[in-house]
């Protein structure tokens, strides 16, 4: 996982599945940057490299979303793949969440 800054963006790379063992490691970094109001308008989680999520990884996202809007930002998905998106519709998450598909 890693940050990048552009503009107004807060990009969050993830470079691994988004599961319960993975998720433990990255979520005090990841909530210790969104909570850094002044430094972005819209916090972007790439998940190009991502796989598969399961519910700890939703719950993850989730988290982030509520943290990130809470703070009055916004919050978007990019890089899913097909499987992850129909993972987030069946859910109905892409109803809450602004997202786009990889590539």
């Amino acid at each position: 996982m890693r940050f990048e800054k552009e503009g107004d963006r807060l990009i969050l790379l993830i470079d691994t599945d988004l599961t319960a063992n993975r998720v433990k490691e990255i979520v005090d970094e990841a909530k210790r940057r969104v909570a850094q109001q002044g430094e972005y308008d819209k916090l972007v989680i790439d998940l190009t490299r991502v796989q598969y999520i399961d519910s700890t990884g939703i719950s993850f996202i989730i988290g982030l979303y509520k943290s990130t809007c809470g703070n009055g930002k916004n919050f978007r998905l990019t890089g899913l793949n097909e499987d992850l998106l129909g993972l987030f519709r069946l859910m109905k998450l892409d109803k809450i969440f602004d997202m786009s598909a990889a590539g």
